[in-house]
């Protein structure tokens, strides 16, 4: 739908910064659902290194959209520290993608939230390639990713996360 509007635009429209913006998203932009297999990225983590999503492959995942000036987002990390410490020797990982600009912040708050898994950002903020991959237009957003690539749930936060990580993975 997106798509068929942005095609009609003028080209003047189309070469302003919002018309570059939506052709980014188009361009990006994955029907991402339950049920659906993941849809890779990379981007750098805390230590410059790059990481893909497809690293984690074989494994759980929580790919986690969140950003340091999200407050839901930092209120949702205690409980992440914690099904993390609970769950990593079973085969499950975090993912966050934090959607900032300021890598200090960024930084600042994955130390604060003692986040100890893998935590990446391309610091372009709300237009992070990751969240526009997976359509993320509201912090925090998260996706659980079966170790086959599946997508099981989407949104699973507090005790829906801790059951639903306890059916999974006994």
């Amino acid at each position: 739908m997106v798509a068929s509007l942005f095609h009609n635009f003028t080209p003047e429209i189309k070469n302003t910064d919002y018309g570059k913006n939506i052709e980014t998203f188009i361009r990006l932009n994955k029907e991402i659902k339950i049920g659906g297999q993941f849809a890779d990225f990379e981007q750098t983590n805390t230590n410059g290194k790059k990481i893909r999503l497809s690293d984690f492959k074989g494994k759980y995942v929580l790919l986690d959209f969140w950003g340091s000036w999200c407050l839901p987002c930092r209120e949702e990390s205690p409980n992440l520290v914690k099904v993390y410490k609970a769950y990593k020797a079973r085969e499950f990982e975090i993912l966050g993608v934090a959607a900032d600009e300021n890598k200090q912040s960024w930084l600042k708050a994955v130390k604060e939230d003692k986040m100890t898994w893998e935590n990446v950002c391309d610091l372009k903020g709300d237009k992070n390639e990751a969240a526009l991959i997976y359509g993320i237009s509201a912090y925090p957003t998260n996706y659980l990713i079966n170790e086959k690539g599946i997508i099981v749930a989407k949104n699973l936060r507090g005790e829906m996360l801790e059951k639903k990580l306890a059916k999974l993975l006994p």
